[in-house]
């Protein structure tokens, strides 16, 4: 059985040592106010879509952008074997010269009782499947991400960086980017509940399991009121 966690704009009640800078190890070039946020993640499906916004570098060279990060409750001790998760978002840009083409998750396994990140879950690569548009949309990609295992013990946390990442825009000019999530509605261009969904059933500390929810066949991300893009891919 899957288990989905959504994104929320509420900060995390997680205690101990939490991230305080990025997590991956892209090189970043803008990161959005409150990026470096621990924002919670949760089986609950959100109420009310916000959104996460940032001006790209005014240049023609690639670029990798950091938006937002999201992390889960303390898990139980278990093992999270290789998987290929899936995940959704919302996401725009002011100009279509702005060539935002990609949203990447990168997902790690976190400890709190030490500060350390004790390895990366989950990245992603996948294939974009949007045309521009200046009006609302929603857009699909298909997941070819790649997983690595990881012993979690209790009281781990799972981290989930928003990144784009390489990309090139059709002129030297600063552009915003936008993502949207803890919407009411799955794949919504509009309240846009955004998530990641793992194949396997994770346990939560006390001995909860996650709501677990099918498997989605695809990674999609839904854009409003400018070209919408939907893409994961690798960061590391």
């Amino acid at each position: 059985m899957a288990t989905k966690l959504y994104f929320h704009a509420a900060t995390t009640g997680d205690t101990g040592t939490l991230p305080s800078t990025k997590l991956s190890t892209a090189t970043v070039n803008v990161t959005a106010t409150g990026a470096s946020t621990n924002r919670d993640m949760s089986t609950t499906i959100g109420t009310s879509q916000t959104s996460v916004s940032l001006s790209t570098v005014a240049s023609i060279s690639a670029q990798s952008n950091w938006f937002a990060r999201f992390v889960s409750a303390p898990l139980a001790a278990q093992t999270i074997a290789a998987q290929t998760c899936v995940g959704t978002i919302g996401a725009d840009e002011s100009s279509t010269n702005s060539t935002f083409t990609g949203v990447f998750f990168e997902t790690f396994l976190w400890r709190p009782g030490s500060g350390a990140k004790i390895g990366a879950i989950y990245s992603g690569v996948a294939n974009p499947l949007f045309t521009g548009s200046t009006t609302e949309v929603s857009s699909t990609a298909t997941n070819l991400g790649t997983s690595t295992s990881q012993t979690a013990l209790a009281g781990d946390i799972i981290v989930v960086e928003i990144w784009s990442l390489n990309q090139i825009q059709g002129m030297a000019t600063s552009y915003t980017n936008t993502i949207f999530f803890d919407g009411t509605t799955e794949l919504s261009a509009t309240t846009n509940a955004a998530y990641i969904n793992f194949p396997n059933t994770l346990t939560f500390s006390g001995g909860s399991t996650a709501i677990t929810a099918a498997l989605a066949p695809s990674f999609a991300i839904a854009g409003t009121n400018a070209e919408a893009v939907a893409v994961s891919g690798v960061l590391d």
